[in-house]
């Protein structure tokens, strides 16, 4: 009889053990699960991507800011060629408005003045042309294909004309001032500001 009440003691003791050994686990089980998620939601492992659905990155700069952000120099050698050009037509028409008139009927009696505004204005006009052809050629070299595009390219258009009507005004302010050369020199700017419109 003491023999049947120990088995069952040690019995109600190892049952009772191992249910307590199971609600203990189960415990456990759920507070590591609870940890484990608060730790991937919170602080996200460093090692491994956080697996998540970002939304669609935005690849298009609004224009205002894009305007903002880059701004192009104000200086560069296409824009040197471009502003020597403008200036030299411009100057062509500053020479060309202070022309002296007074050798136009006798210039037999009065020699042409060999100095003065217009006299500068036409040597400064000559140094620009040169200076526009020259910083064009260096430039703006890749573009010329003449036998390429032919004379229907917009490019070989505009250096032909340009180039052609700048050295016709170098060669008629060298002929300046004892001959004529008015006639030469306009016609040298007009065909100088056709092959500049033409890529304008």
């Amino acid at each position: 009889m003491q023999h049947l009440i120990r088995q069952a003691i040690l019995t109600a003791f190892i049952l009772l053990t191992g249910l307590c050994n199971i609600a203990c686990a189960q415990s456990i089980l759920a507070d590591t699960y609870v940890a484990m998620n608060a730790t991937a939601t919170e602080v996200p492992d460093t090692r491994l991507p956080a697996v998540t659905n970002p939304a669609p990155l935005n690849t298009t700069v609004p224009r205002e800011t894009a305007a903002e952000e880059f701004k192009a120099p104000w200086l560069t050698t296409s824009k040197t060629h471009r502003y020597l050009g403008i200036a030299t037509l411009v100057s062509s028409m500053a020479t060309a408005l202070t022309a002296p008139n007074s050798c136009e009927t006798n210039c037999s009696n009065k020699p042409a003045p060999t100095h003065g505004v217009h006299q500068t204005l036409g040597r400064t006009t000559g140094a620009l042309a040169l200076a526009t052809v020259a910083t064009g050629l260096m430039f703006h070299w890749k573009d010329m294909h003449l036998f390429e595009g032919g004379l229907t390219d917009p490019d070989n258009q505009h250096w032909l004309l340009a180039a052609s009507g700048a050295l016709i005004m170098a060669d008629a302010i060298s002929k300046a001032p004892a001959k004529n050369h008015a006639a030469q020199a306009e016609a040298g700017a007009v065909i100088m500001l056709i092959g500049v419109k033409l890529v304008w």
